[in-house]
C-alpha cells in the first residue's frame, strides 16, 4: 500500500527518540531556579537571571530544530 503525496505532505515530523533527547537541556535548565537565580553577572543593567533565560529562546529553537530535523 503506497502513500501519496497529499497525505505524505500533511503527517507531522516526529523526532527521533534519540534526537528528542536533546530537548531536555532546556527544561532542566529553566525549571531549576538555583541555576539561575543570582544578580550579577549583569549585561546591560540586565540581571544574570533575565538575560540567561532570554539567551535559552534562541537555544531552545536551536535544539528543536536539532531534533526535528531529518
Amino acid at each position: 500500500m503506497s502513500v501519496d503525496s497529499s497525505q505524505a505532505k500533511t503527517q507531522a515530523a516526529k523526532p527521533s527518540h534519540r534526537r528528542a533527547w536533546v530537548l531536555i537541556i532546556p527544561f532542566i535548565a529553566m525549571v531549576i531556579p538555583p541555576l539561575f537565580n543570582y544578580r550579577e553577572p549583569s549585561i546591560a543593567g540586565l540581571p544574570f537571571f533575565y538575560w540567561y533565560l532570554l539567551l535559552w529562546i534562541p537555544l531552545t529553537a536551536f535544539l528543536t530544530w536539532v531534533a526535528y530535523r531529518r
